[in-house]
């Protein structure tokens, strides 16, 4: 009929309660947004400036303005910026007086250390064969179909 059938048992179920999801970010709201340039922070902080649609806003990060779709938002409730180092850190440096510093990269091989240990490669034991290859003519042939004809 086009349309689901009302019966009783519809009638008793509570109504759907539909959700206001589009106040979730007003003017002003502080939010974290998404960033996709490489090297940089996943997050960054900004404050909803319009809404363009039902789904796009418009973002102030850093004094540009960003459009960004509402999954790409999360509200900002602590003032933390994502632009500031992690103060965790800064506090471990401090707890055991380490000297603060750049963490440095550690080479996953080390020529003195692959010199001492040099271990030999291993290789695969198993005999390898060529594949197969399909031909055409091998497999009409058998059933007995596409035969050239002799005039």
């Amino acid at each position: 009929m086009g349309r689901k059938l009302r019966t009783m048992n519809e009638v008793m179920r509570p109504a759907k309660v539909k959700s206001n999801d589009d106040d979730i970010y007003r003017n002003g709201t502080q939010v974290y947004v998404r960033n996709y340039r490489p090297g940089s922070e996943k997050w960054k902080n900004g404050v909803i400036k319009g809404k363009r649609g039902k789904v796009m806003y418009e973002v102030a990060v850093g004094g540009q303005i960003w459009i960004r779709h509402r999954n790409q938002l999360r509200r900002r409730f602590g003032e933390r910026k994502a632009d500031e180092p992690n103060l965790a850190l800064e506090l471990f440096f401090d707890t055991f007086k380490l000297p603060p510093g750049k963490p440095t990269l550690i080479a996953a091989n080390n020529k003195k250390g692959a010199s001492e240990e040099q271990q030999p490669i291993r290789r695969s034991e198993r005999k390898r064969r060529a594949p197969v290859k399909f031909q055409e003519s091998e497999l009409f042939s058998k059933r007995g179909g596409a035969k050239k004809r002799r005039n």
